[in-house]
């Protein structure tokens, strides 16, 4: 019989350099297997946090637009499922909701799979003390709502020290300084609302409850700026423009210029029933481009008269003052009287004392001394406070925006 064959040293060393090479040989593999597994999650992760990257310069982009836009208008309530796509790619969606002042302020940055949210709360001040975005300014002491509305805010400067004043450079330029006004009653001021509604806010600088009802009354604190005013422009011979000096009256006529009126003396005496009134008296008139009563750089508007050594009072009644889309010149009359009766203002009425009655006024009212509204509508305009004419300017500054809280979420 032959017996088994022998292992010699020799085999057995090669039987353990077959099991070594196969143990390396799975071990290289595992590792390969690993790097690749490595690499492609090293990949991934890098391409998720470039999109989440991007996401979050989206929200940012969706920060700085949501409080800039908010700025500008305090109820601007975001911007809308479309959203803001990025030039450089990514996209943001803003929400703004909220009564009154407070908002909340949802901003959602996208880019690919990448996500980004900013949770906001914010205050966004609609700037009270501004005149650029009020239909009614009063900024003297008396003031006279009566069976009227206001489609719009109303200011009402019901407190000594809460008006700047503006005066004039002989160059056009000018300062705000000091309230001019001085109480001429023990009360001080007088304020009348009698079925009278606002439609917006209600801004004064005391607690005085004027109309109530639901009114949305607010307290302010910023003074009012008087809005600039320098008429020596219009005394310039130009197109469009036409200038008549000391004239009792106009009846009857249709003007397409801006007409600017001109008073070197006291106006002639007219008989007004069985009163004697130094009145100019318009009727029937239409001036397409507005009318202006001239007053000298230097004319104290908180006192006219005292500056010019005699009164101007306008009378208009069935007058037409500018029109839809044109200079947004009504009436600019800051050292004069003036009374409007079944008229149609359409642009910037502003006067010393400015009464209007069984008139629609489609712009902004401002009067220095006394503001009277009775049977008529104010409608405000945004376009005649952001574009006034010229020689005159309205402080549409203000207001800002607050953030008050924020939270961060980011999802891939």
């Amino acid at each position: 019989m032959r017996g088994s064959p022998r292992t010699t040293p020799g085999d057995r060393r090669r039987g353990s350099v077959f099991i070594l090479v196969l143990l390396l040989s799975g071990l290289v593999a595992g590792l390969a297997t690993s790097f690749g597994t490595s690499v492609r999650l090293q990949l991934k992760e890098g391409r998720d946090t470039g999109t989440g990257l991007k996401a979050e310069l989206a929200a940012e982009s969706g920060f700085e637009y949501a409080l800039r836009r908010l700025t500008l208008d305090s109820d601007w309530n975001g911007t809308g499922p479309d959203g803001v796509t990025l030039p450089g790619g990514g996209s943001f969606q803003v929400s703004a909701a909220g009564a009154g002042e407070e908002k909340t302020v949802t901003v959602d940055g996208a880019d690919g799979a990448g996500l980004a949210r900013y949770e906001l709360r914010v205050s966004a001040d609609p700037g009270g003390s501004s005149t650029g975005n009020k239909a009614v300014i009063a900024l003297g002491e008396e003031a006279e709502f009566e069976h009227c509305q206001v489609f719009g805010s109303v200011l009402l400067a019901d407190e000594f020290g809460s008006v700047k004043d503006w005066h004039n450079n002989a160059d056009g330029s000018g300062w705000w300084g000091g309230d001019g006004r001085e109480p001429e009653h023990e009360e001080g001021f007088e304020y009348e609302f009698e079925f009278a509604q606002v439609h917006e806010t209600l801004w004064k600088f005391t607690d005085t409850t004027y109309i109530g009802h639901g009114t949305d009354e607010r307290v302010t604190e910023e003074p009012v700026k008087m809005p600039p005013w320098y008429l020596e422009g219009w005394l310039t011979p130009q197109p469009g423009v036409t200038v008549l000096t000391d004239i009792s009256g106009l009846s009857n006529q249709h003007f397409s210029d801006t007409v600017v009126l001109v008073f070197t003396h006291a106006p002639e005496k007219h008989k007004d029933g069985h009163e004697s009134k130094d009145d100019i008296h318009l009727k029937n008139c239409h001036f397409d481009a507005g009318l202006v009563v001239y007053a000298p750089w230097d004319t104290d508007v908180r006192d006219p008269k005292e500056s010019l050594g005699y009164e101007i009072e306008i009378e208009a009644e069935n007058c037409h003052f500018g029109l839809p889309g044109g200079n947004h010149l009504g009436v600019l009359a800051p050292a004069a009287e003036v009374e409007l009766e079944n008229c149609i203002v359409r642009g910037l009425a502003y006067g010393h004392e400015i009464e209007i009655e069984n008139t629609n006024l489609w712009g902004v009212l401002i009067g220095i001394h006394e503001v009277e509204v009775e049977h008529g509508q104010v409608f405000y305009d945004a376009d005649v406070a952001q574009n006034p004419p010229p020689g005159v300017q309205l402080d549409t500054g203000g207001q800002g925006v607050a953030l008050l809280e924020m939270k961060e979420r980011y999802d891939d």
